[in-house]
């Protein structure tokens, strides 16, 4: 997020932020002999009161008085405290001198003066934070009795000291010595309290408070630069446009955030001062950089655009419509790649050149209604026909950047906005036949909004390194669910700070996933399922040498626990790996992570993060980029794998039994949290291998199938064939206590990833991935494989939902 004010402290910066103040002065409710809000339990008096006035009172950036005004102890001058600063008056530097001081979340703002009679060439403002110095700057080049300026900071106690000083020949003079000091506590905004649900036939009761609750959060907590983001607009500019822009509407041109402008002017103002830069990704390498990303703050234009268009004044509509909408007309080439250094183009990345067409298509409309100029019409210039062609190829084969961390969130953006914004029916047909899927599969393949699976895109954003997956780094949908579903009460019925734009972006949006996505992501207790994606083969993106390879994700799921496979590690499908290797920059391999058993309730005192679970870490024989690792062994109930994990805190938990290298865990017990599933283990401990670690497998079924005994009993009594020491590279047939098998190898014969781990079911093969659908399972199929026809089961709500995109250019949602 840009900072309301540059760091950069010249005379033009100081102009602005002087500006700024008086036009807050003059903006906000009241004047200096308007009497304070009677709300307001203690009413503050003299310079101090007459400053809090100024600001708008109760109303200002400062609140309304914590104490009553008093002396300051051991100098001269009096001081008062408001619920977000100080203020204090320091007669030694000016017989009419108050220094303000207050925060809006980590920005800390800083006003003084007038200093009259005394002027100075230049001030300096000092801050210490819990009593520690912190910084200090010189402020040049603007007014001599009075000014401004505002700083980052960290959490805690800024303290804040102004002294004027005089240039001279000899050095600088500095002659009434310091301001007494006044401070604010700042610290990042807390979580959004939302209407929160468990039932999913109330999910959407609560949409409209947690639309309002996002939109205000982030409008109040963030700060837009009134003047403007020049040529560095990104998405935080642009989603916050939307959220301002949303408070408007519901309350009217007179709604303002404390201590910022009226936000309509905010935002007609912040428009007129934004410039234009490339759209496409961003870098930085020791030769050269590109400033890109433009488009990231287009898809928060565009809805600006369509839906708040009548709330922006004359000149910011025509600086849109003239300037700021600079993906207009056809699809170019130039948008497929991105040039480096005059050495080489890269292909563009997929986030990217969706955010681009999508805000082409929706620029189009626009400038085809202000202008009537033929190039602008989508079906004309082959927009219509190009667009639907892209967004087939997600229907095919899923995103090249499936699940990614964190630009699923930049796609699913753009077709959020596809789906409000397009005039044409076939185009929002198809947003919504991508969404759909993509909403579903999320809906399947995580438990209470948590998912663990493969992605590809950042590989930095691993679990093992983000630990909680409902952390900033987690995957992008827990957000967007968040909001849609309020299944929020492993959060405390509220959503993060962190993830305040995604709650936005998907609140002011018409689309609402599908019932069945709904149900699905809020209860697994119609029973267990298991959903296969097998991504398949796509077509090459241009400017790039490589066949994209297919990811494969495995998602087995029962009411009281889920499981989840790792996948397999995958080039980036945009070639010239090695190129990125050897700068070091390559962030875009497909990530395999652990096998997971993850619990649907919580243990009762430990947080069950990443490192908590049950887990196959799997093998890598190029660590860390984890090349060559395959975690695909999962079928119903059963997992296999390398690097077993079995945190010890479960044994002091659960009900436990020992047989040789057999563990059984009933996890079904009070200090466990009545997690309500048993665990087999065979491997832990004493199974290491020299190669692979801890090699084995273990198998999970619910506690009310059977009694503890009976269940472990059954499995030892199947199993005598099996050996306590597993060859890795052996084949092996585990027996579940309820009469069914499972074939499994540890380790790829041939080393593919498109082998199958689990070789067969109850005696029946399992086919090679390689020939496999898009998706297979009760609830989202892919029965003509990678084709773009998607059936989407419900059967509690009586419904089946088939999303046809077979025809590119007609697409049908029935």
């Amino acid at each position: 997020m840009k900072a309301l004010i540059s760091a950069h402290v010249d005379a033009r910066w100081l102009m602005a932020r002087v500006f700024l103040v008086l036009l807050l002065a003059m903006t906000c409710v009241g004047s200096v002999s308007q009497p304070a809000v009677a709300s307001c339990g203690i009413t503050p008096y003299g310079l101090i009161g007459d400053k809090w006035i100024a600001m708008g009172g109760e109303a200002s950036a400062l609140g309304c008085a914590t104490e009553a005004e008093h002396d300051i102890p051991g100098r001269r001058g009096r001081t008062q405290t408001f619920q977000f600063g100080q203020v204090t008056w320091s007669p030694d530097q000016g017989p009419d001198l108050v220094l303000a001081v207050w925060s809006i979340a980590t920005r800390v703002f800083v006003d003084w003066g007038p200093t009259d009679p005394l002027n100075y060439d230049f001030f300096i403002v000092r801050w210490d934070r819990n009593g520690q110095n912190a910084g200090q700057v010189d402020v040049t080049g603007g007014p001599r009795t009075y000014g401004a300026f505002s700083f980052d900071a960290a959490e805690g106690w800024s303290s804040v000291v102004v002294e004027g000083c005089d240039s001279g020949t000899f050095g600088s003079t500095c002659r009434q010595g310091w301001t007494a000091a006044a401070g604010t506590y700042a610290a990042p905004p807390g979580p959004i309290h939302i209407a929160a649900a468990t039932d999913p036939a109330h999910a959407f009761d609560g949409l409209d408070q947690r639309r309002a609750a996002a939109a205000e959060h982030l409008a109040c907590t963030r700060l837009l630069n009134p003047n403007g983001a020049g040529g560095n607009a990104g998405e935080g500019e642009g989603t916050l446009l939307m959220a301002h822009l949303e408070m408007v509407r519901r309350y009217g041109a007179g709604f303002r955030c404390r201590g910022q402008l009226p936000s309509i002017d905010l935002v007609n103002r912040s428009i007129m001062g934004t410039g234009t830069h490339p759209t496409g990704s961003s870098f930085s390498t020791a030769i050269c950089s590109r400033n890109g990303d433009y488009d990231t703050y287009l898809k928060g234009l565009v809805v600006v655009v369509n839906k708040y268009w009548d709330l922006l004044n004359v000149s910011a509509r025509q600086h849109i419509l003239n300037d700021l909408l600079t993906e207009n007309g056809g699809h170019s080439v130039d948008d497929e790649k991105t040039p480096v250094c005059g050495y080489i183009d890269l292909p563009e990345s997929e986030n990217h050149r969706l955010l681009i067409e999508s805000a082409r298509y929706l620029s189009n409309q626009k400038l085809l209604d202000a202008t009537g100029n033929p190039a602008y019409d989508n079906n004309a210039n082959g927009m219509r026909t190009y667009l639907l062609g892209q967004l087939q190829n997600f229907a095919k084969y899923d995103f090249l950047e499936y699940n990614a961390r964190p630009y699923q969130r930049y796609s699913i953006d753009a077709l959020l906005n596809l789906y409000d914004f397009a005039r044409d029916p076939a185009v929002r047909t198809a947003a919504r036949i991508v969404l759909d899927f993509t909403t579903t599969k999320f809906a399947l393949s995580s438990n209470q909004l948590r998912r663990a699976g493969p992605y590809r895109r950042l590989t930095s954003r691993t679990d093992a390194n983000n630990q909680w997956y409902y952390g900033g780094w987690s995957d992008p949908q827990t957000a967007f669910f968040l909001y849609w579903t309020g299944l929020a009460a492993n959060l405390g019925d509220t959503i993060p700070d962190w993830f305040t734009e995604e709650a936005v972006q998907a609140g002011l949006s018409s689309y609402l996933p599908p019932p069945a996505a709904v149900y699905r992501a809020m209860t697994k207790a119609s029973g267990p399922y298991q959903e296969t994606f097998f991504h398949g083969y796509r077509p090459r993106l241009s400017y790039s040498p490589d066949d994209p390879s297919p990811g494969i994700e495995i998602y087995s799921s029962s009411p009281s626990f889920l499981l989840t496979a790792g996948g397999v590690w995958l080039p980036s499908g945009y070639g010239r790996d090695e190129w990125y290797d050897r700068i070091g920059t390559n962030e875009n391999y497909g990530v395999p992570q652990s096998t997971t058993l993850m619990p649907t309730r919580n243990h009762p005192t430990v947080a069950l993060n990443r490192d908590q679970f049950i887990r196959f870490d799997g093998y890598s024989d190029q660590s860390p980029a984890g090349r060559g690792k395959v975690n695909t062994c999962v079928q119903g109930g059963f997992a296999c794998g390398l690097q077993l994990q079995v945190p010890q805190f479960w044994f002091s938990c659960a009900e436990s039994s020992a047989y040789g290298v057999w563990q059984f865990l009933n996890l079904n017990t009070a200090a466990c949290g009545w997690l309500g599933f048993y665990v087999a283990v065979h491997g832990w401990p004493g199974t290491t291998n020299p190669e692979y670690g801890n090699i084995g497998f273990f198998y999970a079924a619910e506690s009310s199938s059977m009694s503890f005994a009976d269940f472990r009993d059954r499995t030892l009594a199947s199993n005598g064939g099996v050996p306590d020491r597993l060859d890795p590279h052996g084949a092996y047939t585990f027996a579940t206590p309820d009469g069914h098998s499972y074939g499994f190898r540890l380790v790829s014969p041939n080393n593919l990833n498109n082998e199958p781990l689990v070789t067969s079911v109850d005696g029946r093969g399992n086919g090679d991935f390689g020939y496999a659908p898009l998706v297979s399972g009760p609830y989202l199929n892919a029965p003509g494989g990678h084709d773009g026809y998607v059936e989407l089961w419900w059967p509690e709500g009586s419904q089946r939902t088939v999303l046809d995109f077979r025809d590119a250019l007609n697409p049908v949602v029935r």
